[in-house]
């Protein structure tokens, strides 16, 4: 059997580098390593592309007469079972090969951030496309899964109410998670590296060193306000010396302001470095320096996680959000702690959908509101990171489970035999097959853009229940101004209660003490429960308030 790659040529920024295109290089290189494949197909856009295919796989091992050209613009692809690209855009490939037999080969593509206007786009013109079940989209994780069935029952439902068809898509969606190279990391653990890390830093052998690697994005990333608040709160509860540690970089000036805003003005007792992609002191990053790796994802923009593997393959401890991709790949308790998080119910975005589909709002806003009112539960944050800090037992055993599983499931070896599996029954699938249909050209329908809360509802642990309880965590109002003021804390105020209004909220909670949001909700008739929800949702996530399931 043989696999065509879709390669566009795009060589990884060391600098500003993105998830995808770290998967995207990392896949490459795994499969020049462990595909049973002979012969390397590429599909290309130009001989340069094809130059740098080859060197990347003269970089592993793989001759340059293993490596073949395919001409972009020949969709018959002679002796190729599957053709794969690293996207969801599969649908002009579909189209292509119309043109010749709909079963000469299969068409494979991965799904990874789908919140965007453009791939919401995407996956409503699976409705009707020449797509078939030896087809797939490989899905990272089950909360991805969850988001593109979702899409596809929406757009289903809309040519349905306009229509009257019920419209299949039989595209097949697996699950297969990306990979991490285990090897690579394999010296993380090396003393005298820890040591001259530290050494350039200046930081001392005895000082708990809390890492965070990955873009420095609020809006689009990770609020990193709970991690500065726990922070702040075990430093003093265990008397332990604690630094955090940065490493990645700034997608504008916003980020950076609201970065260094967040960290002077909520834990200034807590030194912190920042180490920028492709610092020439650091070219193997700065890992090994590391005692607690830390991430509380809360973005729907997230689609799985490398950063957590790749920790875990330096046999470092993991606190991360349950959320996404992270649930997967760390097992609560073993190899580190997974932290609950909370959404609102599905139809309290429904607002936030129209406005971006109306483009009243930008994506990044889109993202913002939905992250505004996404809850990291602090109080749980805090206490397992005090129980990390004070034992160091600990630490080293959940790091050495950490990197055992890593190499057990998720080195790329593994992941590659997975994706080949996969061709094999795709492949038995497209021979078996007796169904000789004509395909069905699709129609150019006009895209919904559902709820946020919805699609999404499976990335937290649960949606805010209403019975759930909500009660103060700060009474004084200066330090409840202040967290407001930072930039971090504040994205679209639109979406909920006017500002001015907040006295009354937080009075209201005040003299409730501990109270059900449902109760808090008929308390304050004044208000719009959608908004109101997402507000006290918002103050949970900010540390002003507390819910409680």
């Amino acid at each position: 059997m043989n696999t065509a790659i879709s390669f566009d040529a795009a060589d990884l920024d060391t600098e500003t580098p993105i998830g995808i295109d770290v998967a995207t290089r990392e896949f490459l290189r795994a499969k020049f390593r462990y595909s049973n494949d002979k012969i390397h197909h590429c599909v290309c856009p130009n001989q340069d592309a094809f130059e740098l295919f080859l060197k990347y796989a003269n970089n592993d091992g793989v001759e340059s007469q293993q490596c073949r050209s395919i001409n972009p613009q020949n969709f018959e692809f002679h002796d190729v079972s599957i053709f794969f690209r690293y996207d969801p855009a599969i649908i002009k490939n579909a189209l292509a090969r119309t043109s010749f037999n709909k079963n000469l080969y299969s068409i494979v593509g991965i799904a990874h951030a789908c919140a965007s206007s453009s791939v919401n786009s995407l996956i409503g013109r699976y409705i009707g496309a020449p797509i078939y079940p030896w087809d797939a989209l490989i899905c990272p994780s089950k909360s991805i899964r969850s988001a593109i069935q979702s899409l596809l029952k929406t757009h289903q439902d809309m040519v349905y109410s306009q229509f009257g068809i019920k419209a299949e898509c039989p595209l097949q969606l697996p699950i297969i998670p990306i990979g991490v190279d285990t090897q690579k990391f394999d010296n993380n653990k090396n003393l005298g590296r820890r040591a001259a890390i530290r050494n350039i830093l200046g930081t001392s052998d005895d000082t708990i060193v809390i890492l965070y690697v990955g873009r420095l994005n609020f809006i689009s990333k990770s609020n990193l306000l709970p991690l500065a608040l726990s922070a702040k709160e075990v430093a003093t509860q265990t008397n332990k010396k604690i630094e955090l540690l940065f490493y990645g970089y700034f997608a504008d000036k916003l980020n950076e302001e609201a970065f260094y805003e967040t960290l002077n003005t909520v834990c200034p007792e807590i030194k912190f470095y920042l180490v920028k992609n492709g610092d020439k002191r650091f070219p193997d990053g700065v890992w090994a320096c590391a005692d607690i790796f830390c991430s509380m994802s809360d973005n729907i923009q997230e689609s799985f996680g490398i950063t957590p593997l790749e920790a875990m393959a330096s046999s470092i401890p993991v606190l991360v959000s349950d959320w996404d991709g992270y649930r997967e790949t760390v097992k609560n308790g073993i190899d580190g702690f997974t932290i609950p998080t909370y959404m609102p119910p599905p139809g309290n975005g429904k607002d936030i959908a129209d406005l971006y589909h109306r483009e009243k709002i930008s994506y990044g806003d889109y993202l913002g509101a939905t992250s505004q009112s996404t809850v990291i539960d602090i109080v749980q944050l805090t206490q397992k990171l005090s129980v990390l800090v004070s034992n160091k037992d600990l630490r080293l055993k959940m790091g050495n489970l950490g990197k055992l599983r890593m190499q057990k499931e998720y080195d790329w070896c593994h992941i590659i035999s997975a994706y080949e599996t996969l061709w094999l029954e795709l492949e038995k699938e497209r021979q078996t097959s007796l169904d000789k249909s004509s395909p069905v050209v699709p129609s150019d329908y006009k895209n919904t853009h559902p709820d946020p809360f919805f699609i999404f509802r499976e990335f937290a642990t649960c949606s805010i229940d209403l019975s759930g309880k909500i009660s103060l965590s700060i009474t004084d109002w200066e330090q409840t101004l202040k967290r407001i003021g930072l930039k971090m804390s504040l994205i679209l105020p639109t979406t909920l209660i006017p500002l001015d209004d907040l006295p009354i909220l937080l009075g209201e909670i005040e003299k409730q003490k501990t109270t059900s949001i449902k109760i808090l909700i008929e308390r304050l008739p004044v208000y719009d429960s959608i908004k109101l929800l997402r507000t006290i949702a918002w103050l949970a996530k900010i540390g002003i308030c507390r819910y409680i399931p």
